[in-house]
């Protein structure tokens, strides 16, 4: 037997998770993008098809040279279809499940970019949240250390 080999009993650690957590983690999985679809999909609707935010938009982005919003993000999504000898698949029937007919480009751009948004603001808030009510510190953590750099500190 070696010199280095020792047996290291782990630590059983003073806290627990409640198991609450994960199913409140699971629904916010679910929750985010559904919420997040529900606000792109009022967004386009109120504002970018109104025809003086149109109108305002080309005002400021078209004299810049700028094409902020371009014509074919306002084009609806269509799935492609797959034939497979006789079988035929039609994948444009998940679009009309939706309830907001139809389903443009910028729909599904804003709701991506707001799923990004809710996921990172919400992994912050966590962060936040954990940092200051969570388990105490480890003794494997690092700690700032202050060191005397004279007589009086």
């Amino acid at each position: 037997m070696s010199r280095y080999t020792t047996q290291v009993k782990r630590e059983e650690r003073p806290w627990r998770i409640h198991p609450i957590w994960r199913g409140i983690g699971c629904l916010w999985l679910i929750l985010l993008p559904v919420m997040s679809y529900a606000a792109s999909w009022l967004i386009v609707r109120q504002v970018l098809f109104t025809p003086g935010f149109r109108a305002f938009m080309d005002r400021i982005f078209y004299s810049s040279g700028v094409d902020l919003l371009p014509q074919n993000m306002y084009n609806q999504v269509i799935l492609p279809s797959i034939q497979l000898n006789q079988f035929y698949l039609d994948f444009n029937v998940l679009l009309r499940l939706l309830p907001g007919q139809p389903l443009y480009n910028i729909d599904f751009l804003l709701w991506l970019t707001m799923v990004f948004i809710g996921f990172g603001v919400s992994s912050l808030v966590y962060a936040l949240l954990y940092r200051s009510f969570g388990p105490p510190k480890s003794p494997y953590e690092a700690v700032e250390q202050r060191y005397r750099k004279g007589p009086y500190g």
